[in-house]
């Protein structure tokens, strides 16, 4: 194949050139050299915008590349570690109820960062390896012949967190969007580094709750949430404009808590153990589906509350949700504030009514929730030759 044709193919993803970008000895072609040092220089193109996930202490979070692909497009990993995985970013790695979210036929080029651009750019001196792999996450999969797919671009940077914020967002007085804590901890080195950042600091983190991060104390953004994980701002902050929400005939979007005086006419709720916990719901013929893994606690509670049944679905793709939910809740209105951006209401939008007619469904969510269906949303991440769309695998 000419160098050119393997150039291209490799800056678009094509399936396997990523895996043919070295010759029969093991030593990188031109094409692969080039494609990695345009994808570093893209990298650092887009840290330097800010727009951006930095994640200290690991190797990967797929949690993270699963729930934040619409607000970032690029995440940062960030460890000093003496392994090298066979495979960047290996799918096997990916939980088995996320791997519907993402596409991995065609799971984007992949190769080494090129540390000549980080010489160049005057940036991460000390970091002599480290590696990209570009990725699909799935939007929608097959709803209403609807096909969305996010390009992501995931870094791994073999170096001292410290030292890798330090040159990326300090030394550039950028400050990144997202910092996730969930693998390093607040007593980490970063904590002061995050602290003395001054106009690089962080917009949100993301850490254990409960918990104290000052000055990062307001909980943010609960539909973001997994196990004990939460999005957090400072207080000081502006907050976030109410934003006018799109309608669909039998769907309403709406920026009002869900709590029990919000819920007027509901026949069903979907809601969180945490939730359910934290209000009466006195509404006696109320149907309460709790999206819950932990069956001993919903069997408990069910034992007290016959209006209670558990019903799984958080994580899942919404084509595998809403029809759980019409058979569940057939010519009733269900109100859910479970049902947030990781669950794709971008996909809800788009595919609307579709198969479920006859479900009319509430989803309750802060205007923060809400903002990335319009002003906050990451624009796509590409470069010329570098299509913005492609069309889902076929089943």
């Amino acid at each position: 194949m000419h160098t050119n044709e393997r150039l291209n193919g490799v800056l678009q993803g094509t399936p396997g050139l990523h895996d043919s970008d070295t010759d029969d000895e093991g030593v990188k072609t031109t094409a692969g050299i080039i494609a990695d040092a345009e994808n570093t220089k893209l990298f650092l193109t887009q840290a330097a915008t800010g727009n951006v996930f930095f994640c200290p202490g690991c190797i990967n979070d797929w949690n993270v590349l699963a729930r934040f692909s619409d607000v970032c497009r690029v995440f940062i990993f960030c460890s000093k570690t003496k392994r090298r995985p066979t495979e960047n970013f290996p799918i096997e790695g990916c939980p088995e109820f996320m791997q519907a979210l993402f596409s991995f036929r065609y799971a984007g080029a992949q190769g080494d960062l090129d540390p000549t651009v980080f010489g160049k750019a005057g940036l991460l001196p000390d970091c002599r390896s480290g590696y990209y792999r570009w990725l699909w996450r799935k939007v929608n999969a097959k709803v209403q012949d609807f096909s969305i797919e996010r390009r992501m671009l995931a870094v791994f940077l073999n170096i001292d967190p410290v030292q890798a914020y330090t040159d990326l967002f300090i030394k550039r007085n950028v400050a990144p969007k997202y910092v996730s804590l969930l693998n390093c901890g607040w007593q980490h080195p970063i904590r002061d580094t995050l602290l003395q950042a001054g106009q690089a600091q962080p917009r949100y983190l993301v850490a254990e709750w409960p918990g104290v991060y000052a000055p990062w104390t307001s909980r943010r953004r609960e539909m973001r949430t997994w196990g004990s994980a939460a999005v957090f701002a400072r207080r000081t902050d502006p907050p976030h404009p109410a934003i006018a929400l799109r309608q669909r005939d039998n769907l309403e979007l709406t920026n009002e808590r869900l709590t029990p005086t919000t819920i007027n006419g509901a026949d069903s709720l979907l809601v969180s153990l945490q939730d359910y916990l934290a209000y009466a719901w006195p509404q006696p013929n109320l149907k309460i589906f709790i999206d819950s893994t932990d069956e001993r606690a919903v069997a408990e509670i069910r034992a007290h509350d016959c209006r209670v049944e558990r019903l799984p679905v958080h994580g899942r793709p919404l084509c595998e949700v809403l029809p759980v939910l019409a058979r569940a809740c057939v010519g009733q209105c269900i109100h859910s504030n479970v049902l947030g951006l990781e669950d794709e209401a971008e996909g809800i939008l788009r595919a609307w009514p579709g198969i479920y007619k006859n479900l009319h469904l509430v989803i309750h969510g802060e205007s923060a929730d809400w903002a990335s269906l319009d002003w906050e949303a990451a624009p796509d991440l590409h470069y010329p030759g570098l299509p913005t769309h492609r069309a889902a695998d076929a089943p």
